[in-house]
């Protein structure tokens, strides 16, 4: 009888912690390409971003956040015009990418050319590797970005980005 008694909220906690990540997992799996969908912190929170804070120049909606303890980000702008989204994750970790492939192609982000490959399933999309950027104030990111919508050709659309 004791142990049934003592399985229960053993089984019961190993479930709830099974469920439940660290917010730096969030970061590096959305570099390494998971699905992620990032909450929309009070804007208060977003002054505990840590590194400069990167966006699309033609958003016309505010973007849905993430935020870790060490002040990286997630960044989704869902509405961006012609039903095409982007998400921008920036970090103060030195992060590199994780492929061990060839890239599709490169873009380019605020002057640096920044190798990119096709990571849609339904829609197209791309994903950036990692790359570095440094504010004009001296902070200094590590950033990646996930592009998509309904249309092909995406890289040749890459919304222009700054601060």
């Amino acid at each position: 009888m004791l142990q049934k008694l003592l399985i229960a909220p053993l089984a019961l906690l190993t479930l709830t912690h099974c469920g439940t990540t660290t917010p730096e997992d969030d970061i590096t799996r959305q570099i390494r390409g998971d699905v992620y969908y990032p909450a929309t912190p009070p804007a208060k929170h977003l002054l505990a971003i840590s590194v400069p804070i990167l966006k699309p120049l033609t958003a016309t909606t505010p973007a849905t956040y993430r935020i870790t303890p060490d002040g990286s980000y997630i960044a989704h702008y869902p509405d961006l015009p012609g039903g095409e989204y982007i998400t921008i994750t920036g970090t103060p970790r030195n992060i590199t990418s994780p492929h061990t492939f060839s890239p599709n192609g490169n873009v380019t982000v605020m002057g640096k050319s920044v190798p990119f490959y096709f990571s849609g399933n339904e829609d197209p999309e791309i994903s950036t590797w990692t790359f570095s950027l440094t504010h004009p104030d001296g902070r200094r990111g590590t950033y990646q970005i996930k592009y998509g919508g309904p249309r092909g050709g995406l890289e040749s659309r890459l919304p222009a980005l700054g601060w």
